[in-house]
């Protein structure tokens, strides 16, 4: 139900196709770079794609899928009209699984791209959502709603393959690499926007092809389960991409950055607003005292008009994935202590000095 709904009403309109990236001072030859702006879906209003097209030799690289409601397929198709290349020498990789990046990975496999690549996601377990609503000390109103528990289903994976062939798929590891045209573009596990992401980076062409793991937005990172150490490895990743002294940076939901300074700034920028976040909340779970996440993300709710029950379930169940996430981050970095009470529920609070 969920799934069907959240496209029921949403609309897209195709800018910018398959132009070669570049800039005034710069260019990444043989990648093209397609812009889709997207009505009334609640989790991105545009999208970036990228594909890498090798038509010396008759290869093409997909970087994710898109969705059909968010992109349709004619894109898919046109990179590889407009480049003489078939499907059959067509790899697709997957920065990480949420829909609006992999929604399209059926059509790409029945059309007959040979493989798919991606980082291991973690195994989808039986009773997730609960496991969830547990630990994180949910409210009554999320443990009862149907797209609530829908919802966390998707987000942990439940039907990431379904549909897939298992021969078509490649899991990929750090150092992996992919040859196409004049890049090599080695594979770097960036576990943060979800455990299983991934980036490219050429380090020799300075190019780095981000998904979702470099985006404008509030600093904050969804986790579902413990000790996964999400928010913690995203910040120390930004320090690694920095000496690669990059020049060209492609992300999936806004324009590339050129040029070392500016990426260098805005990574610096988004390094600083995390640490920005983990003293907040410090400071706001010295406050509360033990604390778990929902009583957390309630209290941050409590200036709307109906606190956090302003916010749907499903929502709400979201703005508490974030606020598990900062908790978890605070406990890697040791600026909080965590129990787990006798109900499952993990509480975090500041060790008071003696």
């Amino acid at each position: 139900m969920l799934y069907e709904d959240l496209f029921d009403s949403v609309s897209y309109e195709i800018n910018v196709s398959l132009d070669e990236v570049k800039c005034t001072s710069c260019t990444c030859p043989d990648i093209f770079h397609s812009v889709i702006s997207i009505e009334n879906f609640p989790y991105c209003k545009r999208l970036d794609w990228y594909c890498a097209l090798d038509k010396k030799n008759g290869k093409a690289l997909f970087i994710d899928t898109g969705h059909p409601a968010l992109m349709g397929t004619s894109l898919l198709d046109e990179a590889l009209q407009n480049s003489g290349i078939s499907w059959n020498d067509t790899c697709v990789v997957l920065t990480h699984f949420h829909i609006d990046h992999s929604g399209n990975l059926s059509y790409c496999l029945t059309q007959g791209a040979k493989e798919v690549c991606f980082v291991s996601p973690v195994p989808y377990e039986e009773n997730s959502d609960w496991d969830f609503l547990i630990w994180t000390r949910s409210s009554k109103c999320m443990q009862e709603d149907v797209q609530t528990h829908e919802h966390l289903d998707l987000l942990n994976g439940k039907n990431y393959f379904t549909g897939i062939p298992e021969d078509k798929c490649r899991p990929v590891k750090k150092g992996d690499s992919f040859e196409i045209g004049s890049y090599h573009f080695e594979v770097m596990p960036t576990p943060g926007h979800s455990p299983e992401h991934l980036c490219l980076v050429d380090s020799d062409n300075k190019v780095f092809i981000a998904g979702d793991h470099l985006i404008f937005a509030k600093p904050g990172m969804m986790q579902l389960k413990p000790n996964q150490h999400l928010l913690a490895s995203y910040i120390d990743s930004l320090s690694v991409i920095r000496r690669f002294n990059l020049e060209k940076v492609l992300m999936s939901h806004h324009e590339p950055l050129f040029g070392n300074d500016v990426i260098d700034d805005f990574l610096k920028t988004t390094q600083e607003g995390y640490y920005s976040l983990l003293k907040k909340a410090k400071d706001h779970v010295s406050t509360l005292g033990a604390v778990s996440a929902y009583e957390m993300a309630a209290d941050s709710a409590a200036h709307y008009p109906d606190g956090i029950n302003t916010f749907k379930p499903d929502t709400q169940m979201r703005r508490v994935a974030l606020m598990f996430g900062t908790l978890e981050g605070l406990y890697d970095e040791g600026m909080v202590e965590r129990r787990q009470d006798d109900d499952g529920a993990y509480v975090y609070f500041v060790k008071r000095a003696k």
